[in-house]
């Protein structure tokens, strides 16, 4: 995070050109009466590197709620990702399936209040589109 961080403003918000070099992943979060798998693709651009804020795969789960209508946001990932969706609830994307794709990405800034009161902010990236390369 910390080169996030650091000198972030010489970034600038909007769209940029980005290569995937990882994806965070985080299985079986709880959101309220929930459960999901989050992805959070890492995208570089020159010397930098921003996070998606992620993407939540709800799925089925002993004891949880489920309402498929909630992976909108994660269909449009695959769709943009040229990924094709499976029928099968338990499936999902691998990750390394998307490292090293070139995408064009959207930066902003995420801002909230923290615990301590004070103001914190950082870029984050959103995907926007795969790039096409003519070769």
């Amino acid at each position: 995070m910390l080169e996030q961080m650091e000198g972030y403003d010489s970034i600038g918000t909007g769209e940029h050109n980005a290569k995937i070099v990882d994806v965070e992943v985080s299985r079986d979060v709880r959101f309220g009466r929930h459960v999901a798998d989050v992805y959070k693709p890492i995208y570089a651009l020159d010397e930098w590197e921003v996070k998606d804020n992620g993407i939540f795969r709800y799925k089925k789960a002993d004891g949880y709620l489920f309402d498929n209508r909630k992976n909108w946001g994660y269909a449009k990932f695959l769709r943009i990702m040229d990924i094709e969706e499976s029928n099968d609830s338990s499936a999902s994307f691998q990750p390394n399936e998307i490292i090293g794709k070139l995408v064009v990405i959207e930066i902003y800034e995420k801002t909230f209040t923290n615990e301590f009161s004070k103001r914190v902010k950082y870029p984050v990236g959103k995907l926007v589109k795969l790039l096409e390369l003519p070769f």
